[in-house]
């Protein structure tokens, strides 16, 4: 700049002129030196201007890159503290959203991706999941070696109901073209949240014993509680007993009902023993929550919906009728425990003795099952309570009296005198194989499952 503005100086500097030619060229010159000075300074100012822009160019990329590279660590910074803190990202669903909206949706599992830790016992830690969203209709996969079932899909199969509709809703076959047979039960009154519906379902879907059906996909919103299971071809334990509609079976003969009291009892023993604290219940025992899977001498019964009672906010009066305990029934909360399954158990076995329904088709009143058969014992019609349809029930009458000796020690009004399910097991057992049953009033029901009982 400063040899710019020199050389300016120098041109400004008139050249000495002849005298002669002073007075002509005076005003030409004067006029040149002005056109000269105002160039000069536009140029000047130009260029003051030009540096005044590129400086202030330089300090506001310098801001902005010092301003993004804070914002960048203090990005790191909370990411960073959130993964600390959190663990996993967990997404959470709005039970009160419509199942057509963009809302996240917990995990479906797969066998493929990342592991899912978590220290609640409740969770479904040991599966591994990736994550859904809510309008893709997936049901959340509980069992591995299982596909994927999309609910559009089974909604698009032939369904049939299976049995009656029952207090938890209705069970239906579902026969898919490419995909395996299954058993759906839609749910109807559940009020709990997706969380917690989720975390119970979680639980059940841990047991893993050959006598109890878990539950292998599920699917939630607010207007659809779906459950989906394996389906089991052979029937339940009402519909064998007292037939469906029209349709009869073969009767069930002696060896095969015990063989089922017996499936049945470890079932339930299994049970309880599982859950937070070994307190996870059944809650639903009766014969069309028995079914039945194989034929010959592999058949087995399985228990089905167990805990589902756990998922109703409060169960109405009509669950369980004819086979609830009496404490369950006069309780407020109506709290299921091992004591009132025994209960149920006890009411269940009576009815294989003597095909007697406690609620049958069509009746006006529940039969109270077991204060009939005691008085029936009373007045020593032992026998004549047996169902006739037994095949060979006389070969057999010593077993059976000795396994109605079992269900009345189930029944009894007082929970602390009931036995244990464990116990249970031992006796029918020792009845099976010995014809004996070494004692039979149990007041201490406190010892652990025995492995080798159930």
């Amino acid at each position: 700049m400063v040899v710019m503005m020199s050389g300016i100086l120098l041109l400004l500097t008139p050249a000495p002129e002849p005298a002669s030619d002073h007075h002509h060229h005076k005003y030409q010159g004067t006029t040149l030196m002005l056109v000269l000075i105002i160039v000069t300074i536009t140029l000047f100012v130009g260029l003051m201007f030009h540096e005044h822009r590129k400086k202030s160019a330089a300090a506001a990329a310098a801001t902005a890159s010092s301003k993004g590279h804070q914002e960048l660590l203090e990005r790191e910074h909370l990411d960073s503290g959130h993964a600390h803190d959190s663990g996993h990202a967990q997404t959470t669903l709005e039970t009160k959203q419509a199942p057509s909206l963009e809302v996240s949706m917990p995990p479906y599992v797969t066998a493929l991706d990342h592991q899912h830790q978590d220290n609640d016992p409740l969770s479904l830690s040991k599966y591994s999941y990736k994550s859904s969203t809510f309008n893709s209709r997936n049901m959340v996969t509980l069992q591995e070696g299982w596909p994927i079932f999309n609910m559009d899909e089974l909604l698009r199969c032939s369904a049939r109901p299976l049995y009656g509709q029952g207090v938890f809703g209705t069970a239906y076959k579902v026969t898919h073209t490419s995909l395996p047979n299954v058993m759906i039960r839609h749910l109807k009154d559940v009020s709990i949240s997706y969380q917690e519906f989720g975390s119970r379902l979680g639980d059940l879907a841990k047991l893993d014993h050959v006598n109890v059906l878990p539950i292998v996909a599920y699917y939630f919103s607010e207007s659809e509680k779906i459950l989906l299971y394996e389906y089991l071809g052979s029937g339940n334990l009402s519909v064998h007993l007292h037939g469906k509609g029209t349709a009869r079976w073969a009767p069930l003969d002696w060896p095969k009902r015990a063989q089922i009291a017996l499936d049945v009892a470890r079932g339930i023993a299994y049970i309880h023993g599982k859950g937070r604290n070994k307190g996870l219940t059944h809650g639903n025992i009766k014969p069309s929550n028995v079914l039945l899977r194989g034929d010959g001498p592999n058949e087995k019964a399985c228990l089905v919906d167990t805990g589902l009672s756990h998922l109703l906010r409060a169960c109405p009066q009509s669950l369980n009728m004819g086979y609830r305990a009496p404490e369950v029934m006069t309780h407020t909360n109506r709290l299921f425990t091992h004591k009132a399954d025994v209960f149920s158990f006890g009411v269940l076995l009576l009815e294989l003795i003597t095909a007697k329904q406690p609620f049958p088709p069509n009746a006006k009143a529940v039969l109270d099952l077991p204060r009939l058969i005691q008085s029936s014992i009373q007045r020593e019609w032992t026998a004549e309570i047996f169902d006739p349809n037994i095949p060979h029930s006389v070969r057999y009458e010593e077993e059976i009296v000795l396994m109605l000796k079992i269900a009345m020690d189930c029944v009894r009004l007082a929970p602390r005198e009931r036995p244990s399910m464990a116990k249970v097991v031992g006796m029918i057992k020792l009845t099976r194989e010995f014809g004996d049953i070494p004692g039979s009033t149990y007041t201490d029901t406190s010892e652990n499952l025995d492995p080798d009982f159930v």
